[in-house]
């Protein structure tokens, strides 16, 4: 008796839990609906005669919420002040590691206090001071703030007090365009890693992110010469005139380079579905028919993706089937590296995409796609396999690195060309800074370090 009363409220719970459920996922989309009329974002009703032209533009584009300037403390000093989308807790990778470390060894350089300032989503942080001492960074927790801006509205305003030398980068279009819109009595930094506007369909955002471009109110400094040589093809004279460009140091090398496996090879995708130009679903049919009658046989060979969590794994029509690690952790990251073969990461931009370079640096093959200028990547390894943005040019190229062997692989890689070092990376633009926005850094007799500036 104990036993079946127990199924039947078993399954009473489970039938109040089905409704409950259903209950909360309707009431969340009605109250997400009501949000969206209340706010005139939802065209569906109309339930207001009028709204500020404000409230319009910064209820739909979020990004340039204005930031406004407010006086600094007294004998604040000037800072390295760096405006960052966030500082979640899911590691420092790409592009956000790169203008962390470019931030903070130029903070370094000047002998300036650095300040980190979140744009669109809170973080608290965690790991950043590990981060910096893992890159050789020898800045302290007391020389780093950490602020947040994220939740400014149109009726709430966003404050970031301004030292009049301070020196302000802008790591993404929408924190130039915030930046460009303050009362700055030098250039500030304009870290171009990516060419931004190609990540939107046409329409505002697009021109947002183009138009900042066109300014000359800052200095480029560019991730990679290919992204430099593609801005100046792109006719954006001043860039072409006075950028700057350096090349990572991501190579891994110096962990260890590939293994051989002799039994089951290794094939990697750089799965990102939730970024449109990593082309995931293009990487997918490529793999599918790779894998396909006459192809590579799934049998003699383990495949894996990470870089985004909560996706299911992928079953070809072969029967093969491509498990999703997720989103990894440094260490794992690196680790895995060392054990594969090939790497397919796809990158619909005009630069290589850190997870080309760092898989090359340790002997992998590599399969990355074309774009524009971007027709070649021999200049840092012959690993490196180029497609076309086709499903059959890019499956073409899986089957070539495939066949690559693993003597083969490690020949070439005596020829790479991948840094390692932030510090050789980073002289040359740190040096033409020091001529462009120079500091002199003097300490009074008794006091605190002072910092002045000149144009």
């Amino acid at each position: 008796m104990t036993y079946f009363l127990l199924r039947v409220f078993r399954k009473l719970s489970h039938i109040a839990y089905l409704i409950f459920s259903r209950a909360s996922i309707y009431a969340s989309r009605a109250e997400d609906k009501a949000l969206r009329l209340m706010l005139g974002t939802d065209y569906s009703v109309k339930v207001r005669n009028d709204m500020t032209v404000e409230e319009r533009l910064y209820t739909t584009l979020k990004t340039i919420t204005p930031l406004n300037p407010s006086l600094p403390a007294v004998q604040r000093p000037a800072k390295v002040t760096l405006l960052l989308p966030s500082l979640v807790g899911r590691g420092f990778y790409g592009g956000v590691a790169t203008a962390l470390i470019f931030a903070a060894k130029l903070a370094e350089r000047r002998g300036m206090p650095m300040r980190i300032v979140q744009t669109l989503e809170p973080g608290d942080g965690k790991g950043l001071m590990a981060f910096f001492k893992a890159n050789g960074l020898k800045l302290t927790q007391d020389q780093v703030e950490v602020l947040d801006v994220s939740g400014r509205r149109f009726n709430y305003y966003g404050y970031l007090d301004l030292h009049p030398q301070d020196l302000l980068i802008a790591s993404a279009w929408w924190d130039a365009h915030l930046i460009s819109r303050m009362p700055l009595l030098q250039k500030y930094i304009y870290l171009i890693q990516d060419y931004e506007p190609i990540f939107y369909p046409n329409g505002d955002d697009m021109i947002l992110a183009e138009n900042t471009y066109h300014r000359n109110d800052f200095i480029p400094v560019c991730n990679t010469q290919l992204m430099y040589e593609f801005m100046s093809s792109k006719g954006y004279e001043y860039i072409k005139k006075n950028g700057l460009w350096f090349e990572p140091a991501v190579s891994r090398k110096a962990t260890g380079t590939s293994q051989e496996n002799k039994g089951k090879k290794r094939i990697f995708l750089y799965g990102r579905p939730g970024v449109a130009r990593n082309l995931f679903h293009l990487s997918l049919q490529a793999l599918n028919e790779a894998f396909g009658e006459d192809g590579l046989d799934p049998k003699k060979w383990e495949l894996l993706m990470a870089g985004q969590d909560n996706i299911p794994d992928i079953k070809l029509t072969s029967g093969g089937v491509i498990e999703n690690l997720g989103k990894m952790s440094m260490d794992e990251y690196t680790e895995l590296l060392k054990t594969i073969d090939v790497a397919v990461s796809p990158m619909m931009a005009p630069h290589p995409n850190y997870p080309t370079l760092e898989f090359a640096s340790m002997g992998a093959a590599v399969v990355t796609t074309k774009y524009e200028t971007k027709q070649s990547l021999e200049r840092y390894s012959k690993n490196i396999i180029m497609s076309d943005l086709n499903p059959q040019s890019l499956k073409a190229a899986i089957v070539e690195a495939a066949n690559l062997s693993y003597e083969e692989r490690m020949s070439r890689l005596k020829d790479n060309h991948i840094a390692d070092n932030w510090d050789k990376q980073f002289e040359v633009v740190l040096a033409k800074l020091d001529e462009t926005v120079p500091l002199e850094v003097a300490k009074p007799e008794g006091g605190a370090a002072k910092v002045t500036a000149g144009n």
